[in-house]
Parts: C-alpha cells; sequence; structure tokens
C-alpha cells in the first residue's frame, strides 16, 4: 500500500544511483535531504551497492518517515521493469548520473515529476520533463548544493521540523554492527594487530582507467609501503586490491617482503566497507576505494592525474595530490601527508 493510500503526507522518491559507489557516496546528502524532506526514498542500484547502502536507507527512514516503511529499500537496476517501478507509484523520479535511458523508464512508468543531475545538454530530449541541473565540474559539494535547490524550488525541501540526525546526516554511511565484526575477524585472520594504527594502500594495477599513472607505479608503492614502515615500525599494512588488479597487489606482497596481507579480492563492496572501517588511513591512486573509505569516515591520501580530483573526497581527514604527471611526486611527499593525517 503506498503513502497516498494510507493518507501520510509522505511522497515517495525512486533514485537511481550513478552506476559507480564511490560516486553514489558523494551524493549522500541528496539523500539525507530528500529523507528529511518526508520522502521514502527507494534505490536503483546493483545487488552490490544496495548491499552497502540499504543501511543508510533504512536508518534515513526510521529517522524521518518511521510511519512509512512499505516500500522496499532498493531495487535491482538490472531486473527492474516499467511495471514494477508503476506499481510503487512514485511521486518523482531523480537519476544521479548523465544519461536518458532511466529518464525514458520513468515517463514510460507515468512518473511525471523527473530530475536529473547531469549536464544539461546530456538531456536535451523533447520527450522528457526534467529539471536540468549543471552543476561546475570539479565542485561535488556545489553540484550537491545544485540539485538541492532544484529540490526546492519542486518543493522537495527539508522540513522545518525534520533536521539531521547524528546517525543519518548524509555525510557517511551507516555501518551496522555485523560489519564492524566481519572487519575485525579478517584484519584478526591477516594478523593484523588492530591496537597500532592500521593503514591501507590500494593497490591498482600501474596503468589505471586512462593509462595516465606513469612514475607511480609498483616501483613506487614499494618505496611507499617500506617508508610507510620505516618512518613508523609499529604501523600495520594491508594491501586493498579489488579482483581485478590482484596480479598487481600479489606481485606488491611479494616485492616487499610478504609481510603485508592482500585484502579484498574475494569482498563484495559490503565486506570491503566493513574491513575499511577498522582502518586508521587509506593511502593510493583514485579509486572507488577511497570514496567508499571516506564515506564510512576513514581519511584518506589519493593520488591524482589533473582533473581528476573532482572525485576525490573533501574535508579536513582527506588529502589529494593533483599532478599532471605522478612521475613528478615524490615518495617522502606522500609519507609527509600521511604523517600529517594520522597526527591530526
Amino acid at each position: 500500500m503506498s503513502s497516498r493510500e494510507t493518507g501520510q503526507e509522505t511522497g515517495r522518491s525512486v533514485v537511481w544511483t550513478t552506476g559507480s559507489l564511490g560516486a553514489t557516496c558523494t551524493h549522500l546528502p541528496i539523500l539525507a535531504q530528500l529523507a528529511r524532506s518526508g520522502r521514502q526514498i527507494v534505490v536503483v542500484a546493483s545487488s552490490d551497492e544496495a548491499r552497502v547502502l540499504d543501511p543508510t536507507l533504512m536508518r534515513l527512514r526510521l529517522d524521518h518517515t518511521p510511519d512509512a516503511l512499505d516500500a522496499p529499500l532498493s531495487l535491482d537496476r538490472s531486473t527492474l521493469t516499467v511495471e514494477l517501478l508503476a506499481r510503487l507509484e512514485p511521486d518523482e523520479a531523480i537519476v544521479l548520473r548523465p544519461g536518458v535511458r532511466q529518464l525514458q523508464q520513468a515517463a514510460r512508468a507515468g512518473i511525471d515529476r523527473r530530475f536529473a543531475l547531469a549536464p544539461a545538454w546530456r538531456l536535451d530530449v523533447g520527450v522528457l520533463a526534467t529539471v536540468r541541473v549543471a552543476p561546475p565540474p570539479g565542485h561535488r559539494e556545489k553540484a550537491a548544493e545544485a540539485l538541492g535547490a532544484a529540490l526546492e524550488a519542486a518543493g522537495l525541501g527539508t522540513r522545518p521540523d525534520a533536521p539531521g540526525t547524528a546517525s543519518s546526516d548524509g555525510t557517511q554511511l551507516v555501518v551496522p554492527k555485523t560489519w564492524h565484526r566481519v572487519g575485525a575477524e579478517r584484519l584478526d585472520a591477516a594478523k593484523i594487530d588492530r591496537e597500532a594504527p592500521v593503514l591501507g594502500v590500494v593497490a591498482t594495477r600501474a596503468g589505471g582507467a586512462v593509462g595516465r599513472w606513469s612514475g607511480w607505479t609498483r616501483p613506487r608503492f614499494t618505496e611507499l609501503l617500506q617508508g610507510l614502515r620505516r618512518r613508523d615500525p609499529s604501523r600495520q599494512i594491508v594491501l586493498l586490491t579489488p579482483a581485478g588488479d590482484l596480479w598487481h597487489a600479489v606481485r606488491l606482497h611479494e616485492t616487499t617482503g610478504k609481510i603485508h596481507p592482500v585484502i579484498g579480492p574475494d569482498l563484495p563492496l559490503d565486506g570491503l566497507a566493513a574491513v575499511l572501517g577498522h582502518l586508521d588511513l587509506v593511502v593510493g591512486h583514485d579509486s572507488t576505494l577511497l570514496e567508499l573509505a571516506a564515506a564510512v569516515g576513514i581519511g584518506t591520501v589519493g593520488l591524482y592525474t589533473r582533473g581528476s580530483t573532482r572525485r576525490a573526497p573533501r574535508g579536513a581527514r582527506h588529502h589529494a595530490f593533483e599532478r599532471r604527471h605522478l612521475g613528478a611526486l615524490r615518495v617522502e611527499t606522500v609519507l609527509d601527508a600521511v604523517d600529517r593525517l594520522l597526527a591530526d
């Protein structure tokens, strides 16, 4: 039964994620604003993304619309149909990624109110009635503010009687206790002393998505790992890697004496979030793992090519190095940033 049938003032918003969990995490403030406006949020995501997002969505719903729990928290993007979408009777569709397919799907489901966070030229399709938002590139906070302003104009702004709470203020993912236990067990199995500072090094392949990581390949990461231990021998270090980059992590494991365990290739996204939540800092190339670490409240030191820092976590606990050619970035400079953040 929908909120319309029950007489609730609460509306229902179906939100398509970006397709990247890291990018979706940067839009958590938008989800929080929708919840504070009194909306039931139903997210369309992959099954892996949903496992990570569902605890946060439940917390937002319990905090702001506890009498409207009838809708699912998330829908699987791969199996979503127009018929299923129509049965939910949503009041609006919001797309957090460029493109028109999701908006067309919403239109076929009879959803008249359709919003998108995307450059206007990508949505220039006459059949779509969209609020078009073109935020300045490289400024996630301004992007969130831009869509927030559009939602306010559409009458979906924050209710004055529904302020954010410490558990769901929109800046971090909610981490269930079961995640903490799973993460602790994985680190214990790797013989990591969690009482000492624990650092994660994101071991992605040297080419990166655009092949511009020259200068910070395996030898530089080997030097980084050695420097981290040299500056503080008590530090515990784990090599974090998705399955696709396992070979690079294994080579680093071998070239540094097999003393740093490799964690991640066999874990789903919620398992990675569980491990990340126990670390003190994460260092590495531009990666979803850095964004996920920031979303669970962990500091980061990121290495970015020029123009890619729009994805970098921001705030006092994060430092992003941006270079046109990362070969110009010295290992000692990165080590100094790590020491600085750990000391704060």
